[in-house]
């Protein structure tokens, strides 16, 4: 492609773990204590990725058809060697597999002897059950959160050893997860992030936390003079004696200058885990916005007898964000960012590209990222799921605030495994100063999908009292604010009519590179005839009432990239209301939206596909 694109840059749902018996600690704060020993004791080993080989497959058309673990039909199975991110499906097959086994032979190296091994799945769609040498270590539910499972007992060091993962993807068995069985966008089944062997000490911050990094930070009372700082770790002792430990916490500023040291001494008893609580003031932070991503890093250790045996680094960005409050769609919009009125402008954007669906690889995720840049945009929206770790930190390094969701867009009962998925969530995605809110339901109607989100709003607000709970376009009471998703000039209304205030998640118009019509015309029939230049008229009419209005305070088009949706187009199904095409070559709206963003000078002749016209040469 020739256009240009600016280079920039638990315990968890397992239903059978080793018990962790919590602890809490009042942690006495010691400020500029001597650094610990430099020693990063924990090691991440990929089982996944380029260059990775081992994984085998095979799959039924039914989750009830596949053989259990150890029978003749999973000895005997037909496995053929795949590559992990790895899924079962393809858009021409999309329910030819309905779930799978997985297996992998693999020889833990010998230098492991005395770790704490755990393996990391950073997702599996949608239901995930793990097995290490015959063992049934736990099931995890959910597509769209990382989970790990404490496997030292199981794996033989030096030796080979057999780990196989049942996945199931099937409707009928996800009635309980977000998204359910009734789903508003493609679950691509199978295997499709990565998966790792993280090895630690016995003693270590405890990644078992509903697979959180088991560190917290949180800044409060941010601004360019001071902000409070408080970092929480949880230290992990699987030994069979108490441990006293150290810990200690280096606060990085972006240029990796130390800025701060705090440190503690607390004492774990065995085979159980104590919360260490640090707290400080920091003078004169550089503040993290869009234009200026000012990203800190705190680095936790963990000391036995004056040895560092864990270390974790995890990003922080000192930032303030205000929401005018509850909105509707006449009144309300403004948001504040340091104390500076923000208008936050972008696009949604899922997980999905043409060639490889939800398999995709960082550099398929940075490619995104990088468009928006290059629209000038500096707001995301990843609709309507979790999304991998990658994409939230180059968010924070990049400068681009973000909207995140839970997965909940159906009218299901409430569920605990939609509070164990809405938990693992925030906690796994806790430390990101991008993430601007979190989004606990889309367009979920009905009393039932009200209910959930009204029940997931109190348990996002547990965890993080310290940013917005909202939905979208839908109805939810415990919400802070709701946001809407109009569509003006598309599927009913003037394409002028846009609301005047607010905050808006989703807008926008289909637009297919093949259909045209002659400019000025508004023929159009959504789903069946899309042509480019109607995308353009109605994204004229939106940016040139919503783009520039200080009343809006949030405008974020649907979407990007063009991307799977059973309810368009079928039997495939694509929605083509993208700013960009499936396969990422950026359509004429790509342009006009950057003309509005982009303070740099856009030139671009539109309507270069329609190269076969009909029409008077007077028209439009």
């Amino acid at each position: 492609m020739n256009h240009p694109i600016r280079a920039a840059f638990a315990q968890t749902r397992l239903r059978r773990f080793p018990g962790i018996r919590p602890i809490v600690l009042a942690a006495g704060l010691a400020f500029l204590a001597l650094p610990l020993a430099a020693q990063d004791a924990r090691q991440q080993i990929p089982l996944s990725g380029s260059g990775f080989t081992g994984w085998q497959f095979f799959g039924t058309d039914t989750a009830a058809a596949l053989p259990a673990y150890g029978s003749s039909g999973f000895v005997n199975g037909p496995f053929q060697d795949v590559a992990v991110p790895h899924l079962y499906q393809s858009r021409l097959q999309p329910t030819a597999i309905q779930a799978g086994w997985y297996k992998l032979d693999y020889t833990v190296p010998a230098a492991l002897a005395g770790k704490r091994l755990y393996l990391v799945f950073e997702g599996a769609a949608a239901i995930a059950d793990v097995y290490v040498n015959g063992q049934h270590l736990g099931q995890h539910r959910g597509a769209y959160t990382r989970f790990t499972v404490d496997a030292t007992a199981m794996l033989t060091v030096g030796a080979n050893n057999l780990i196989a993962i049942r996945v199931d993807d099937d409707p009928a068995d996800t009635a309980d997860c977000l998204p359910s069985g009734k789903r508003l966008y493609t679950v691509w089944g199978g295997l499709y992030r990565h998966v790792w062997l993280l090895a630690t000490d016995p003693v270590h911050i405890d990644p078992t936390d509903f697979s959180s990094p088991g560190v917290y930070i949180t800044p409060t009372n941010v601004s360019s003079t001071s902000a409070d700082l408080s970092i929480e770790a949880l230290v992990r002792n699987t030994l069979a004696s108490t441990q006293n430990v150290e810990v200690q916490a280096t606060l990085q500023d972006p240029t990796g200058a130390t800025v701060a040291t705090y440190s503690s001494n607390a004492s774990v008893a065995a085979n159980a885990r104590a919360s260490v609580t640090l707290k400080g003031t920091v003078a004169g932070p550089r503040l993290w916005a869009p234009g200026s991503p000012n990203l800190y890093h705190v680095v936790t250790t963990v000391a036995v007898g004056g040895q560092t045996v864990d270390s974790v680094t995890q990003p922080t960005g000192f930032r303030s964000l205000v929401w005018s409050g509850w909105v509707s769609k006449s009144s309300g919009g403004v948001v504040a960012l340091n104390g500076h009125p923000i208008l936050l402008r972008g696009a949604d954007v899922h997980q999905e590209i043409e060639g490889k669906l939800s398999a995709v690889e960082n550099p398929d995720l940075l490619f995104n990222l990088n468009l928006l840049l290059d629209l000038g945009a500096n707001w995301v929206r990843f609709s309507h799921y979790p999304r991998a770790q990658y994409e939230y930190d180059q968010c924070d390094q990049l400068g681009l605030l973000c909207w995140t969701e839970n997965g909940h867009t159906n009218p299901d009962e409430p569920t605990a495994t939609a509070d164990t998925i809405t938990t693992e969530w925030v906690k796994q995605n806790y430390n990101h100063p991008c993430i601007a809110v979190w989004s606990v339901g889309n367009e979920a109607s009905g009393a039932n999908g009200e209910a959930v989100a009204e029940r997931e709003v109190p348990v996002v607000k547990a965890l993080d009292p310290t940013r917005d709970v909202v939905v979208a376009n839908m109805v939810c009471k415990n919400a802070d604010f709701i946001a809407n998703n109009p569509y003006p000039g598309w599927y009913s209304g003037d394409r002028w009519s846009l609301q005047h205030s607010g905050y808006i998640t989703e807008t926008g118009a289909g637009g297919v590179i093949t259909t045209h019509i002659d400019y000025g015309s508004d023929k159009h029939t959504v789903n069946s005839f899309e042509p480019e230049e109607y995308q353009q008229l109605v994204a004229e009419a939106l940016f040139q009432t919503g783009i520039k209005n200080p009343k809006i305070g949030m405008f974020t088009w649907w979407a990007l990239r063009d991307f799977t949706d059973v309810k368009y187009k079928k039997p495939e199904g694509l929605n083509t209301k993208g700013l960009v095409t499936y396969a990422g070559d950026p359509k004429d709206v790509y342009y006009l939206l950057r003309s509005f963003l982009n303070p740099a000078r856009t030139v671009h002749l539109a309507s270069k596909r329609y190269f076969l016209r009909r029409g008077s040469a007077t028209n439009g």
